[in-house]
């Protein structure tokens, strides 16, 4: 098996059957097979799913096990040589998954490998980006960047001095849609960690990933679709309060000093 998609879902009905449906509507040239690891959704996404079986193969969690938690679980339920990790919420373009897995074996460096992410509008959506500090945590979630929206704090951190129109490496990618290499998540990273129930998993298996000597690289000749909700930034909200606990753990596992 060349490739395993694994996609986590949790109360995902508005946007499930579009995600599988664009899985299915375009050819892959590799062998793969397509999971949903589900985190016990109280819609009707695990029915909407299971009308896809036997092309599409469910797990059915008891409980929300987090976002980490459910990408381990399909990672180590799954049997391809390569992963794509996808949110329900992303709809996949023709060949974005041949040209990921064409890029990301041109060179044996590539750890993590993610496509250019679109608005439904079509509008770019900013998902690669330099690591956080303090600094840029307060300006992103605090009144003050609203104060203050154009720092080169900001600016730096979406790397918004590059039109995001050739390929990059660069420190981290959002986890809504990339692939990854089983071998070195197995040999030399590691799994992501389940601390994070949601929300800085993807900054950290990228820093991770670049600590271990392998790259983080932005491909935008693959693009996605990205019904991107940011609910954390909605107010203060419990999404809001696991994006903070996920930053703290962040910044206590792996140092302040990226201040």
């Amino acid at each position: 098996m060349e490739l395993s998609i694994i996609i986590v879902s949790y109360n995902s009905d508005l946007y499930i059957k579009n995600c599988i449906e664009s899985i299915l509507t375009y050819n892959i040239n590799h062998s793969h097979e397509i999971l949903v690891v589900d985190n016990n959704s109280n819609d009707s996404t695990q029915r909407i799913v299971s009308s896809y079986i036997p092309k599409v193969t469910i797990i059915k969690n008891l409980k929300n096990i987090g976002f980490a938690g459910a990408i381990n679980m399909g990672i180590r339920a799954s049997n391809g040589a390569s992963l794509l990790i996808l949110n329900p919420d992303i709809v996949l373009k023709e060949n974005t998954i041949n040209k990921l897995l064409d890029f990301a074996y041109s060179e044996g460096s590539i750890g993590i490998i993610a496509p250019k992410l679109l608005n439904p509008d079509g509008s770019l959506q900013e998902s690669c980006r330099s690591f956080y500090s303090i600094k840029t945590i307060i300006l992103r979630r605090t009144i003050l960047g609203k104060i203050f929206p154009n720092t080169d704090t900001i600016k730096e951190h979406l790397m918004g001095d590059w039109d995001h129109n050739t390929p990059r490496f660069v420190d981290w990618v959002l986890g809504a849609c990339f692939l990854l290499k089983r071998k070195v998540i197995e040999h030399h990273v590691g799994y992501f960690d389940e601390n994070y129930k949601l929300y800085f998993e993807d900054v950290d298996i990228c820093y991770r990933m670049k600590n271990a000597g392998y790259k983080v690289c932005y491909y935008p000749h693959a693009i996605c679709i990205h019904n991107h909700l940011r609910e954390s930034a909605k107010g203060f909200n419990r999404k809001t309060y696991w994006h903070i606990r996920s930053s703290i753990h962040f910044f206590n596992k792996h140092g302040w000093k990226l201040w």
